[in-house]
């Protein structure tokens, strides 16, 4: 026979602990989700108009910075990128995906061209320039022309070997 005691079982006691969250969410009343989502896109349509005035006023300081680069290289790359990063995000929110990838591409270029300005000073000003087709605004392009511009912009990068990041995963 055998000389160990036999297993002792282990009882675990839950207790949850209240969460606000999840007491309003139990509680009756609110609105459908069909509803909130169609309340949340009516909100965010009523801002549109006023967002593409900002995002053209993002542009055209992009391309005032662009213009003044030769002066302070350093200051004006971390604006550009500042202000290409407020377009991505107002262009994902209504749904400007050329615009957003323009932006992202200037990205790219911007912060691995630190270190080498005096080389990528008009490659940035084509990038900026890009941007500008795309700008809510300006004549819109179609679905070929847009991928065409796209397409070139990728290959400055390709050219200048700027690796466009990898794309995340999300579960």
């Amino acid at each position: 026979m055998s000389d160990k005691p036999p297993p002792r079982t282990i009882v675990f006691k839950r207790y949850m602990v209240p969460n606000r969250l999840a007491a309003l969410v139990d509680r009756p009343g609110g609105k459908w989700r069909e509803e909130a989502i169609a309340e949340a896109t009516r909100n965010l349509e009523s801002v549109r108009g006023e967002s593409m005035d900002v995002v053209e006023e993002l542009i055209a300081e992009m391309e005032l910075r662009c213009a003044e680069g030769a002066k302070d290289r350093l200051n004006v790359s971390t604006e550009i990128e500042r202000l290409a990063n407020q377009i991505i995000t107002i262009a994902e929110t209504f749904g400007l995906t050329a615009l957003s990838e323009a932006c992202k591409r200037l990205c790219d270029l911007v912060s691995a061209g630190e270190d080498r300005w005096a080389k990528l000073a008009s490659p940035l000003a084509i990038h900026v320039r890009a941007v500008r087709l795309f700008a809510p605004k300006s004549r819109p392009l179609d679905a070929t022309s847009s991928a065409l511009v796209l397409a070139e912009l990728r290959k400055v990068l390709d050219h200048f070997e700027i690796a466009a990041p990898k794309a995340i995963a999300v579960d």
